[in-house]
């Protein structure tokens, strides 16, 4: 198995002393994550070295397309619940009342036409996960905790 990476977000240390840390890990590793590391599963955790990080990040930019599938799978997801429409009125100002005002917000937002040019167009994508797809996921990871 290759390396599964992600970024460490939070870290809350529990009464007894313990640390539970909060690892976002991008979507193209979902699938191996899920069969490799199942609840209670032992794991060890190892910090990427730069050079390390540098031909990760050159072999995320060969799997792009592979990425950005699922991108606008979850833009066409994300704007069927009403929590995000919420979250899109809360963050753009649009005025969303159905899942069609949520999808013409995201395609306004990531200056697209279509959700599915989240899956080709690197700009788009790379736009929607830094000013949707991790703030929002952000938001609901402060709701669970609250």
């Amino acid at each position: 198995m290759d390396a599964i990476t992600g970024v460490r977000r939070q870290m809350k240390e529990l009464a007894d002393g313990t640390i539970r840390v909060t690892v976002d890990i991008d979507m193209q590793f979902k699938d191996a994550f899920l069969a490799n590391f199942p609840i209670d599963t032992p794991i060890a955790i190892v910090r990427m070295t730069q050079e390390a990080s540098a031909r990760q990040l050159r072999a995320n930019i060969v799997s792009q397309e592979n990425r950005m599938n699922g991108l606008g799978l979850l833009a066409v997801r994300w704007c069927k619940e009403t929590m995000f429409w919420e979250w899109l009125e809360d963050n753009f100002g649009n005025e969303i009342y159905s899942e069609e005002d949520a999808a013409d917000a995201v395609k306004a937002i990531c200056n697209i036409e279509s959700r599915k040019e989240l899956n080709t167009n690197a700009p788009a994508a790379e736009f929607f996960n830094k000013h949707v797809r991790i703030p929002y996921m952000n938001f609901l990871e402060e709701l669970k905790d609250a």
